[in-house]
């Protein structure tokens, strides 16, 4: 990760904390979902079938002024497909594979997506169903650890 300029690493992370505890207090998250498995089911390279509330909690969550990364493998022309995918069927998203933008200056240029909240079918655990998952993020203590 490349530092603010003029300083030193622990006042980097000091300023990368502060912009997180604003956004703790108003309890809205950098949520990245992965796409294929996650959205839609897995069909890659093609688009799979729309996953079982998926559109209702992710536009809930966009609604409830959360930022929502998509996140994915994808890219060219499959990343374009998605993303079409998603606006065909008025599902909200501030982005694909870039950082939100209010830690964009922190954490870009960087291959990895900064997140508070990441969900994906390949996490250690299952993937929930969709009405808890929104649950679980509106339930969610970034100070505690699950």
């Amino acid at each position: 990760m490349e530092k603010s300029k003029n300083l030193s690493i622990v006042e980097h992370f000091k300023k990368v904390n502060i912009i997180k505890e604003e956004e703790k207090k108003k309890n809205k998250y950098i949520i990245a979902i992965d796409f294929d498995g996650t959205i839609v089911e897995n069909q890659y390279p093609k688009i799979g079938k729309l996953i079982s509330g998926a559109k209702k909690y992710i536009n809930k969550l966009y609604e409830d002024g959360h930022t929502i990364i998509i996140w994915t493998c994808r890219y060219d022309d499959d990343k374009e497909d998605a993303k079409k995918f998603l606006e065909k069927n008025d599902i909200n998203f501030h982005d694909i594979n870039k950082n939100a933008k209010r830690v964009q200056k922190t954490f870009n240029p960087h291959p990895k997506i900064y997140a508070d909240i990441y969900i994906d079918d390949r996490a250690i655990t299952r993937l929930p169903e969709w009405k808890e998952i929104y649950e679980l993020v509106n339930e969610w203590n970034p100070d505690t650890v699950l």
